[in-house]
């Protein structure tokens, strides 16, 4: 499958199998951060897995800024959330 990585979550262990070669940082639940995505992840009581990827191809434009433009803490976080919300919409149906 992957690699793996072993963690603690709220003091419980936790196994984390990944594929480098899907170099994406996200997997089920809160799990993310990995150099590859998460296919599945073991927990105490459960164990969460992939059973089917699909990738489809979307056209993305990204545009450069025109100007530089200084921003705070607060309003960069408020930025990564709703690019991240946008990133996770890529992986719905």
């Amino acid at each position: 499958m992957g690699t793996v990585e072993y963690g603690k979550y709220k003091g419980d262990k936790v196994e984390a199998w990944y594929a480098i070669s899907i170099p994406l940082p996200y997997g089920p639940k809160m799990y993310r951060g990995l150099p590859g995505l998460i296919l599945e992840v073991k927990e105490t009581n459960s164990i969460l897995y992939a059973d089917k990827i699909e990738f489809q191809e979307k056209n993305i434009s990204i545009k450069s800024p025109k100007k530089e433009k200084i921003i705070s803490e607060k309003d960069a976080d408020s930025i990564l959330v709703i690019m991240n919300k946008k990133a996770e919409g890529y992986f719905k149906n």
